[in-house]
């Protein structure tokens, strides 16, 4: 059933509860990222596969991963998880690890340092935010 406006009624603005709690503060902005630009005298097909690879974290990289903690990040008190909450990604995380799929996971105390930063909101849903994704590929 549609919800009627009442005529000269203004639409009431949509705060997120980061942007109510924080304004102004940035915790998860991704830049916008311009396309990765190859070589013209690149061969088309490993260009087309250069392209398609760029999002995908290479053989040996060791990817670095924050969980948001109110008392330290000043973030938003939803956001911090619970011990067990926790102990199940980093359990996730050594999965992954155990697979050899030659990536390393490594936990850090500082969101600058991390490329993986992990809230949790119980409402909402647990989340996370990956920083810039593209570590030092070389064409």
């Amino acid at each position: 059933m549609a919800v009627k406006k009442k005529p000269g009624a203004k639409r009431a603005k949509r705060v997120s509860a980061f942007k109510a709690e924080k304004a102004g503060r940035k915790f998860c902005d991704m830049p916008e990222m311009a396309l990765r630009q190859v070589p013209q005298d690149v061969d088309p097909g490993r260009a087309a596969f250069i392209l398609d690879m760029d999002n995908i974290w290479v053989n040996g990289t060791v990817i670095h991963y924050c969980f948001f903690e109110h008392a330290k990040h000043n973030s938003p008190k939803k956001w911090t998880g619970s011990a067990a909450d926790k102990r199940t990604v980093r359990k996730a995380f050594k999965e992954w690890k155990d697979l050899d799929i030659g990536l390393e996971f490594v936990e850090v105390r500082n969101l600058d340092e991390a490329e993986i930063r992990i809230g949790f909101d119980q409402k909402e849903g647990s989340w996370s935010n990956g920083t810039y994704f593209r570590i030092n590929i070389l064409i």
